[in-house]
């Protein structure tokens, strides 16, 4: 599935059935579109992502001149959407899972 596609039901999601508020939806959508430019420099579709390409997308944000609340925001908001996409079945496996 597109990476946009898959944004945009997750949000939907977050929308509907979280009850996510505007500035919850706002951050999320500048932190996944921090990782949609990743994965395009790295020419990687969003289906083969694995926890590897996680863990240098990890380094590569600890890399950047964030503040540590701002770090750990990005990564649940990874967490989120690959939760989100292995429960909906668009991914059979969860690369986030049992990464610190």
């Amino acid at each position: 599935m597109e990476f946009d596609l898959a944004l945009r039901k997750f949000f939907l999601t977050l929308k509907v059935e979280r009850n996510a508020s505007p500035a919850t939806i706002r951050a999320y959508t500048n932190d996944l579109s921090f990782f949609r430019q990743f994965l395009a420099q790295k020419k990687r579709l969003l289906t083969s992502v694995d926890r590897l390409f996680v863990r240098s997308y990890l380094a590569h944000l600890r890399s950047q001149p964030y503040e540590r609340a701002t770090l750990l925001r990005k990564w649940a908001s990874l967490r989120s959407l690959f939760k989100f996409l292995t429960r909906e079945e668009i991914l059979t496996a969860n690369p986030c899972i049992n990464l610190p």
